[in-house]
């Protein structure tokens, strides 16, 4: 398993630049970013850094590791945000049982303001007579 604090250090290495960039940017010392790329080479068994005097440079494993960082970054990102909207009621499926006699109303008065102020919230709705309506409910083929 990647560590991915040891691959954020690799990732800030790149992107900011060199190892004292990334380091002023994390708050931590050089040194410590050094160690912890040094010990994901040695866990992965591969060289991730050229050094050339004082520069560094991502080989072709390092890049590929900093791509997925970043590719896990922003999965991590939309994960956030698809469980938000679950969170706040933006997304999902209700399933609305109704009576004959009450669908008309339901349908025209309250469905159309609650879809206007959750449009991401799909409706399924079933219209059946009194005891079918509650059939529904009770065989969990609706929700209300």
């Amino acid at each position: 398993m990647l560590d991915p604090q040891k691959l954020r250090y690799l990732f800030f290495v790149d992107s900011h630049g060199g190892v004292r960039q990334a380091a002023d940017h994390l708050n931590v010392s050089p040194s410590t970013v050094s160690r912890q790329i040094a010990l994901l080479e040695s866990d992965l068994n591969l060289i991730l850094l050229e050094h050339t005097g004082r520069r560094v440079r991502l080989t072709e494993v390092g890049r590929t590791l900093c791509d997925y960082y970043r590719d896990q970054q922003s999965a991590d990102i939309q994960l956030r945000a698809r469980l938000d909207e679950f969170r706040n009621v933006k997304r999902g499926l209700i399933r609305l049982s109704i009576g004959e006699g009450f669908a008309e109303w339901v349908v025209n008065h309250p469905l159309r303001a609650f879809q206007m102020q959750y449009p991401g919230v799909d409706l399924e709705v079933m219209v059946h007579p009194t005891l079918a309506t509650v059939q529904a409910i009770l065989e969990d083929e609706a929700d209300i």
